[in-house]
């Protein structure tokens, strides 16, 4: 984990900086999560540890997944797990709301940051949506508390995305001009290997025209 800590900033692409970000926050997920389990394992009702153990189990897969290289899996597994299980505890299960909304809430916007490609980013949010915060809302409030817990989610889901929209499209306009200066790097190195053969070139003719003026002085 502390590895990935340093490998941060030194990521070769935004790619890589979000899978490194990425074990990072599973990594320390999964300690905080074996802590509390065990902390609530004493005094807490046993549905709540079920509910850490199944968490649990969505990082140790995620960690496994990353470890293989299957990095794609790995982020889809960690986030689209944890929308599952508490949508499976608030909703079906009838666990207070409440309780679980604004940890879902912090973990949906980390993962909308995480995840690359805008239609990637949107279909989660619609995802995390339909089966999260629409039903928990309905069951929980009445109106009008109903319709400003959609806005407030609402405009917390769409922070993220704006802010990854902008960054990606900011690292595509990098890459572009890495690219373009790779390729006039390569032009001048041409170049300079071009002027180089045609000193070479200068430095033969002028040995030759050199020897070639020796006789003619002699003689004369």
């Amino acid at each position: 984990m502390f590895n990935y800590w340093k490998q941060i900033t030194n990521a070769k692409s935004l790619t890589e900086l979000s899978q490194n970000i990425h074990i990072l926050i599973i990594g320390l997920l999964l300690l905080q999560n074996i802590f509390v389990t065990i902390f609530r394992y004493i005094n807490f009702n046993i549905l709540i540890v079920y509910i850490n153990f199944a968490e649990i189990a969505v990082y140790i897969i995620a960690g496994i997944l990353f470890f293989k290289k299957h990095y794609k899996a790995s982020i889809l597994v960690a986030a689209y797990g944890i929308p599952i299980i508490f949508s499976v505890v608030s909703v079906i299960m009838n666990f207070p709301f409440k309780t679980t909304l604004w940890f879902f809430l912090g973990y949906q916007i980390i993962y909308l940051l995480i995840i690359r490609q805008n239609n990637n980013r949107i279909f989660y949010a619609l995802f995390c949506a339909a089966i999260f915060h629409i039903p928990g809302i309905i069951i929980t409030f009445n109106y009008p508390e109903n319709i400003i817990k959609f806005i407030q989610i609402f405009t917390l889901t769409l922070v993220p995305l704006i802010i990854s929209i902008f960054i990606e499209n900011q690292d595509k306009k990098l890459q572009l001009l890495n690219e373009d200066l790779l390729i006039k790097y390569k032009e001048k190195e041409s170049y300079a290997k071009e002027i180089e053969n045609k000193n070479q070139e200068l430095i033969v003719f002028s040995h030759i025209m050199s020897h070639d003026l020796k006789s003619p002085l002699r003689t004369i």
